[in-house]
């Protein structure tokens, strides 16, 4: 059963916000709204350690909202160990101030606060692409913390993945993905929901992961800055909107140039290979960033921000790149997969342009003809 640390942000023992259980709302959550902390008591120097046992391997922990077993977490906020459950779980519009020595502008947007059985509450993290969330909230002194309003209400809390997982392609948080609930950020999709496809229609989600990078991990390692593609970038309506991928994640290339020179017009490339292109750059998120990524039964073209990119591919490199215990539920799932090692490979959804010299003669074309990389 795994067990993860998280860092949280003590607000305060408050009284039950979510007093009737399992009827998907939290009551009193009025009684959240307003400030925590100031500058001669900064918020940062209230930092707990919460230990979180995913008694289930879902990857998240259940509340007793959930509908079956609350998984049990601790913590010891100085009077001794902690042993409880979630009560409530929340989304908020927090806005976050932080020192001014440190240069950071003050955040306003989404946050996540937690409450506990025994009414300790604490703010879990804030907005997934900004990034300080689970493992990284120290990364920063935070002055003061104000809860403006409720904007959902949940059962389960995702755990932050640990920080040694290797690095895969992935979407950042907010990429919408076109599914059959209709266009879903990448943060909200679970297994089993189904994803529109290019070439197979509705597909199910089967495995999903996830990565926070926080501002300090960035700030060693800039070659895992995102990469940035700004609407039309690459054609017109390609994307529809800023798209944010992490820097191997492929995209759809489409044009008459690729046909001549690879022998397809459809051919696969990391999102990296296109910078330096108009509107394709690597960003840096100032205080991190949080990947998500997602296996369908096979490799698939899925529309991310109206850009059509990859699913998670698992050849033999990719399936080594994840941590023993993400590999042992992909394999599980899907035993296919465990027999990479010894050479067996399932086809990508396009050809894949490995062939760097290639891939940029293939740029300077497009370049000199002021031709889209989608443009068919």
């Amino acid at each position: 059963m795994p067990i993860h640390t998280m860092s949280m942000i003590y607000l305060g023992n408050l009284p039950d916000l979510d007093p009737t259980d399992g009827n998907g709302a939290a009551e009193n959550q009025a009684l959240l709204m307003g400030s925590y902390y100031d500058s001669s008591d900064p918020a940062a120097s209230h930092i707990v350690d919460v230990t979180v046992n995913d008694s289930n391997s879902s990857g998240t922990t259940q509340s007793n909202d959930a509908g079956g077993n609350p998984e049990v977490v601790t913590y010891d906020l100085g009077g001794g160990l902690v042993s409880t459950h979630y009560d409530s779980l929340l989304n908020v519009d927090v806005r976050i101030e932080f020192g001014s020595a440190t240069g950071a502008p003050d955040y306003t947007g989404l946050g996540g606060v937690v409450q506990t059985e025994t009414g300790d509450t604490f703010l879990v993290m804030i907005d997934d692409d900004v990034g300080l969330g689970a493992n990284n909230l120290d990364d920063f002194p935070i002055n003061s913390i104000t809860i403006n309003s409720v904007s959902a209400f949940g059962a389960d809390q995702w755990i932050d993945a640990s920080d040694d997982e290797q690095f895969v392609p992935c979407f950042t948080a907010h990429t919408m993905i076109r599914t059959a609930r209709g266009e879903l950020p990448a943060s909200a999709l679970r297994p089993d929901d189904l994803v529109e496809t290019l070439d197979n229609g509705m597909q199910p989600v089967v495995w999903l992961g996830r990565r926070r990078l926080g501002w300090s991990e960035l700030q060693r390692n800039q070659k895992l800055w995102p990469v940035h593609i700004a609407p039309n970038a690459l054609g017109d309506g390609y994307p529809k909107q800023d798209l944010f991928l992490s820097p191997q994640h492929r995209i759809l290339i489409k044009s008459r140039i690729a046909e001549r020179m690879f022998g397809r017009d459809e051919v696969l490339i990391p999102c990296i290979q296109a910078v330096g292109l108009p509107g394709i750059s690597r960003y840096y998120p100032p205080f991190g960033v949080q990947y998500y990524h997602f296996l369908c039964e096979d490799h698939q073209l899925v529309w991310a921000d109206g850009a059509a990119c990859e699913t998670l591919y698992l050849g033999p490199q990719g399936l080594r790149s994840l941590t023993p215990d993400a590999r042992s539920e992909v394999t599980l799932l899907m035993p296919d997969f465990a027999r990479l090692d010894t050479g067996v490979r399932r086809p990508a959804v396009r050809h894949i342009v490995r062939d760097v010299h290639r891939w940029n003669r293939f740029l300077e074309r497009h370049q000199m003809n002021h031709k889209g990389l989608v443009s068919i």
